[in-house]
């Protein structure tokens, strides 16, 4: 009968290094639970402490910070990466949401969002936070307004943001999404464009808003417009109605 190779456990832990023998046993600390209460939007350290979740535990992978003692549970994000439905205690007086985020606001979809976009008036302090992509530039009062009980730059404004911001493409495509959803017409779009010959990225807004067309019914839709323009082909007929020559 041959010998056996097999040892007593004992015997083996203790051949073992201090270190392995540590791992083998280590037990595996409890993941987080999250209180439903604080898995709506940012909170406070205030009200994350009420609930039972300390200071320490804020640090940790499950909370990101938006704004000066302020978190946000880490999964509290859509599939576009926005933040749901953005508050107005957010953000300090007279700053609006702008760009990407009112737009989301308005209901467009613009693919995947890195950061919530907000605008300050020129001159008003708004300190960078992590989470915020903070732009200053003029806000008269006209361009501004409430989405969902949030303040956001206006229809037109917003247009008139994507339109000199986003890559061409990109901003004709939201530019004709929001002109296909009612939520402003050409003529207002192109009149405050014409208003602002000075502002930054005007020259590509007043582009933008040449080649518009409400009538487009997709994001693919104007990407592939723009596409055949940059190509050097004729501007394309959007949703043309075709017939046989039996007018079939």
């Amino acid at each position: 009968m041959l010998p056996s190779n097999r040892q007593p456990a004992g015997a083996l832990l203790r051949a073992l290094p201090a270190a392995a023998a540590c791992l083998i046993f280590t037990v595996m600390p409890r993941r987080q639970v999250i209180p439903d209460c604080l898995k709506q939007g940012p909170i406070s350290i205030q009200q994350a402490e009420a609930a039972g979740v300390s200071r320490h535990q804020l640090r940790g992978p499950n909370w990101r910070q938006v704004g000066r003692g302020r978190v946000i549970w880490a999964e509290l994000e859509d599939a576009s990466g926005l933040v749901r439905a953005p508050r107005r205690e957010w953000l300090a007086p007279g700053v609006v949401f702008s760009h990407r985020t009112a737009g989301s606001l308005y209901g467009l979809d613009l693919g995947q969002l890195a950061l919530i976009e907000v605008t300050a008036p020129n001159g008003r302090a708004a300190w960078p936070r992590p989470g915020l992509h903070i732009r200053h530039a003029q806000l008269d009062d006209a361009d501004t307004c409430e989405r969902h009980g949030a303040p956001v730059t206006s229809p037109v404004r917003t247009a008139f943001d994507l339109a000199r911001h986003l890559p061409l493409a990109e901003a004709l495509a939201a530019v004709d999404m929001a002109l296909h959803q009612g939520l402003l017409d050409l003529a207002a779009l192109e009149q405050y464009v014409l208003d602002r010959p000075c502002w930054q990225g005007v020259i590509q807004a007043r582009r933008v808003a040449e080649l518009a067309e409400p009538a487009t019914e997709s994001w693919m839709e104007s990407v592939l417009r723009m596409t055949l323009i940059g190509g050097g082909l004729p501007r394309p007929r959007v949703q043309a109605t075709l017939v046989s020559s039996a007018g079939a």
